[in-house]
C-alpha cells in the first residue's frame, strides 16, 4: 500500500490539484483523507477542498466534496499535474501525456479542441 502524499492540510492558495468544470467551479484540493489505491474501492471517498463558482459570488467555501462528483463534474488543471513528459507536435490532434501520481506513471492521449 502506498503513502498518502496528500494527508496534510494545505492553503487555499498551495493546493494539492486544482480541478474546473461548469458554471465556474473550480475545486482546490487541499487534502485527501485517502490514498489513490483505497480511493478506488470507497465510492464515498472525499476530499477537502476549497470550491468556488458563479454561485459563491467569487468566494471559496471550505468543505468536503465526494471524489467521484468533482472526476465527474469537472477537469483536472494540467498545472496542477506533476508532468513528466510531454509528446506534443503542433501539427496533430493529439498529444501524448505522461503524469506521475501516488501509483506510478499515467500515459494518456489528449485531444486538442
Amino acid at each position: 500500500m502506498t503513502k498518502n502524499e496528500c494527508g496534510k492540510t494545505r492553503k487555499t492558495a498551495d493546493p494539492y490539484e486544482v480541478w474546473t468544470g461548469a458554471n465556474g467551479f473550480e475545486w482546490r484540493v487541499l487534502k485527501k483523507y485517502q490514498n489513490t489505491e483505497n480511493e478506488a474501492k470507497n465510492p464515498h471517498a472525499r476530499w477537502f477542498c476549497a470550491v468556488k463558482s458563479n454561485f459563491t459570488y467569487g468566494e471559496f467555501e471550505l468543505g468536503d466534496v465526494y471524489v467521484s462528483d468533482v472526476r465527474e463534474n469537472g477537469i483536472q488543471n494540467v498545472d496542477s499535474m506533476h508532468l513528466e513528459d510531454i509528446n506534443w507536435d503542433p501539427n496533430a490532434e493529439t498529444f501524448r501525456l505522461r503524469v506521475k501520481d501516488e501509483l506510478g506513471y499515467l500515459e494518456t492521449e489528449q485531444r486538442l479542441i
